[in-house]
């Protein structure tokens, strides 16, 4: 399998989870961080947002990266308002800084939330546009489902 990933593991575990919400994050502004400061410091901005959900991450979560810059939080959340609150927490460090070799650059992320549905759940194709989806292109910078 030359080239390919088999991703069934991780899919049964979203899909294991129906009912639950997903936070979908995205850092903000990364390709222009890249192409001003270089991918080493786009890469400092990507593992100081890994770092801030990990922050959040309780033991009946799990995450994982779907882009070069976008992050899935599998949450055991039912609650709209408890998983907003996640979400809020995340973002509270909005604008708080990384250095990188003297360059020192605010991080933000925006996120949004996806209930995982059987419709939602029945092929990876349909799961994974909602997830990329997801982040809230709103002042704010979250959305709900």
């Amino acid at each position: 399998m030359k080239n390919r990933f088999d991703i069934t593991e991780l899919y049964d575990r979203i899909r294991s989870k129906e009912g639950k919400y997903v936070l979908c994050f995205d850092t903000c502004c990364l390709d222009s961080i890249n192409k001003t400061y270089g991918r080493k410091v786009g890469d400092a901005a990507i593992r100081e947002s890994l770092s801030r959900i990990e922050q959040v991450c309780g033991d009946d979560m799990f995450m994982f990266r779907i882009g070069g810059d976008e992050y899935v939080l599998v949450t055991d959340c039912s609650e709209p308002e408890e998983v907003k609150s996640i979400a809020l927490s995340v973002m509270s460090h909005n604008g708080e800084t990384v250095n990188c070799d003297g360059t020192e650059l605010p991080i933000s992320l925006r996120a949004g939330a996806v209930k995982l549905t059987h419709d939602s759940c029945t092929k990876y194709s349909i799961l994974f546009n909602e997830l990329v989806g997801a982040p809230s292109d709103t002042p704010e910078g979250f959305a709900m489902d």
